[in-house]
C-alpha cells in the first residue's frame, strides 16, 4: 500500500489526478480508514471543484483517525472554501488541541476568522499564535486585517510593515498597507501603496476599492467613483451584491424609450443622498422604477409624485431595458465637485403629516437631535457617540427632539428626567414621519447617519457631528459640504473625543440666532 501511495502522490504532483484517484481508491477498498488515501481523495476531489465531496473523503479520515491533527486541518480547509466558517474553525482548533504548536493550524484558524468576519477572535488568535511563531508574516498580516475592520487601522501598520519585512512577496500585507492607511485618512499615503499593489496585480479589486475612497475623500470624484465601481468585485467589504446584475448597467448613455431600474444597495442614508439623481434620470427615460426598503418608500412617493415609480421590491416578472445601483449614479452622471446636484430640498415631506406632529409637539422653537446610528453598521464605534457626551448640551435652555428611532432602555433612563428633551420615537413610522417632525425644527445636530441625510435632502439647518476619519462624502479640511448646502461640519480634534466637539457645540448654540 505504501508504494500505492506514493504512486498516487506522484500522480497527484504530476497532474494525472484520474491515476492518482484510482490508486487512492484501490487503497481505500483494502484499509477503508486509511488517513493517507481518503486525506488524497479529499485533495482531489477539491482540485476538481467538489468540495461537498471532498468533505465527505476527510470527514471519513478524521473519524478513522481522530487523533491526526493534519486531517482536521485538511477538513477545515476544505470547510472554509465551502463558506462553513464555524465548523471550519471548529476543525482548526481541534488540530491545534492536539497539537498547539502546528503552524498551518495557526494560520488557517486565523484566516478563517478573519473572512468570517469575527475580528476580535481573529486578533485573539494571532495574538496567541505569534507568541508560538513570532515571524510568520501570514499571523502578522491577519492580525492586521482583523484590527483594519475593528477600527484601529493605525495599530495594523507595525504588523504589516514586520510582514513585510519578513517576505516582502507576501502581497496580502502589500493590499492591506494601503487599506490601512485609506482607513487611517492618510490618502495620499493610501493611493501610492494602492498604486504599488496594483501594479503587482492590476485586477485586484480590493486596491482599487480602497484607492477610489481615498480619491473621493480628497474630492478628485470622477476617478474616485470610477474606481468606486469595483465594489461589486471585493469580498468581505460588506457592500453586498449587483441583485440586478443581469440587467445592462446603465453608465449614461441615451434613455429615449428606455424602463430603467434604480435601487437601493448600501444604507438608508446613502439611498438618501443619491435620490438627488432620481428626477434626472427620469427626465430622460421612458420609465424610471425605483426600489427602495420599506422604511424610505413612503417619503421617496411623497417627493417624487407620479414622476417616478416606487417600490419595496420588483417582482420577479419585472422587466427592465436598464439598472443601476444607486451609489453608481454620479458615476454616470460623471460627477464632479463643481456639478455635484446640490439644489435642496429634493425630497419632500407630506404636509398633513407635517400638521399632526406640529400639534404634538407644540409651538417654539425646536432642535432635532441623533446621537448613534445602527449598531449593524460597519463604523458605528466611530461614528455614533455615546449619550453622556451629549448630555451637557441638554443643559442649554433649549426644547430638543429626540429624531432617532431607535433608544435603547440605558438612554431612555438617562433621558426621562430632562423636562426639554422629547422622545417622539413612538411616532415615527418611517422617514416620511422623521420627515415630517424635520419641517419643524430650527435646527437638526446629528452625527452621521441617514437622518442626517435626510435634513440636507430636506434643506434643513444641519449641523454634523464627525470622527476625526470621516466618510469619503465629507471630504477633509471643511466645514461645508458640497453635498448639503444647509450642512455645517463639526469635526474632532482628536480620535474618540466627542466631549471636546460638544463643548464646541455649546459654545455655539449660545450665539445660535
Amino acid at each position: 500500500m505504501r508504494a500505492q501511495i506514493e504512486q498516487a502522490v506522484a500522480q497527484f504532483r504530476a497532474g494525472d489526478l484520474a491515476g492518482a484517484r484510482a490508486a487512492c481508491l484501490a487503497v481505500v477498498e483494502r484499509v477503508p480508514g486509511h488517513p493517507g488515501a481518503l486525506r488524497m481523495l479529499g485533495q482531489i476531489a477539491l482540485r476538481n471543484g467538489r468540495p461537498a465531496r471532498a468533505a465527505a473523503f476527510l470527514q471519513r479520515a478524521v473519524a478513522a483517525n481522530p487523533r491526526m491533527p493534519a486531517l482536521h486541518v485538511e477538513l477545515g480547509i476544505v470547510l472554509d472554501r465551502m463558506g462553513r466558517w464555524k465548523s471550519a474553525v471548529e476543525s482548526f482548533r481541534t488540530a491545534l488541541a492536539l497539537r498547539p504548536a502546528l503552524p498551518r493550524a495557526h494560520t488557517q484558524l486565523t484566516t478563517t476568522l478573519v473572512r468570517a468576519r469575527r475580528y476580535a477572535a481573529a486578533q485573539s488568535a494571532c495574538d496567541t499564535a505569534l507568541a508560538l511563531l513570532p515571524d510568520s508574516d501570514v499571523l502578522l498580516n491577519n492580525r492586521a486585517a482583523a484590527l483594519i475592520h475593528q477600527g484601529r487601522p493605525e495599530m495594523a501598520l507595525p504588523d504589516i510593515d514586520r510582514a513585510l519585512a519578513i517576505n516582502p512577496r507576501n502581497y496580502g500585507a502589500l493590499k492591506n498597507r494601503g487599506a490601512a492607511l485609506q482607513a487611517a485618512g492618510r490618502d495620499s499615503e493610501a493611493i501610492a501603496w494602492c498604486d504599488r499593489a496594483l501594479a503587482a496585480r492590476p485586477d485586484e479589486p480590493g486596491p482599487h476599492l480602497n484607492r477610489g475612497i481615498a480619491l473621493l475623500r480628497q474630492g478628485k470624484l470622477v476617478e474616485g467613483f470610477q474606481e468606486y465601481e469595483w465594489r461589486w468585485r471585493t469580498t468581505g467589504s460588506g457592500m453586498g451584491r449587483n441583485r440586478h446584475a443581469s440587467v445592462p448597467l446603465w453608465t449614461g448613455e441615451s434613455l429615449a424609450g428606455k424602463r430603467i431600474l434604480l435601487h437601493a444597495e448600501q444604507g438608508l442614508g446613502d439611498s438618501i443622498q443619491f435620490m438627488r439623481y432620481v428626477p434626472r434620470v427620469a427626465e430622460q427615460a421612458q420609465e424610471t422604477v425605483l426600489e427602495l426598503p420599506h422604511s424610505l418608500v413612503g417619503l421617496a412617493r411623497e417627493s417624487f409624485g407620479a414622476q417616478v415609480r416606487v417600490e419595496t421590491e420588483v417582482g420577479a416578472d419585472f422587466v427592465a431595458d436598464m439598472q443601476c445601483p444607486m451609489m453608481s449614479l454620479a458615476h454616470a452622471f460623471g460627477t464632479d465637485l463643481a456639478s455635484i446636484p446640490s439644489a435642496t430640498p429634493y425630497l419632500r415631506s407630506d404636509p398633513e403629516r407635517v400638521r399632526r406632529h406640529a400639534l404634538r409637539l407644540g409651538a417654539g422653537r425646536k432642535i432635532g437631535v441623533v446621537w448613534a446610528g445602527s449598531k449593524a453598521h460597519h463604523n458605528d464605534a466611530n461614528r455614533s457617540l455615546p449619550l453622556e457626551s451629549l448630555l451637557p448640551l441638554f443643559t442649554q435652555e433649549l426644547n430638543f427632539v429626540c429624531l432617532q428611532k431607535e433608544i435603547s432602555v440605558a438612554d431612555r433612563e438617562r433621558l426621562a428626567p430632562l423636562r426639554n428633551v422629547t422622545l417622539i420615537d413612538d411616532a415615527l413610522e418611517g422617514f416620511v414621519d422623521t420627515a415630517a417632525v424635520m419641517e419643524l425644527m430650527d435646527l437638526v445636530i446629528s452625527v452621521d447617519t441617514s437622518v442626517a441625510h435626510l435634513a440636507g435632502a430636506l434643506g434643513r439647518p444641519l449641523w454634523l457631528l464627525l470622527p476625526v476619519v470621516a466618510d469619503w462624502r465629507w471630504l477633509t479640511g471643511r466645514d461645508d459640504s458640497p453635498w448639503y448646502p444647509g450642512a455645517r461640519l463639526f469635526r474632532q480634534t482628536a480620535v474618540g473625543d466627542w466631549d471636546g466637539l460638544v463643548e464646541n457645540l455649546k459654545q455655539e448654540l449660545v450665539s445660535l440666532p
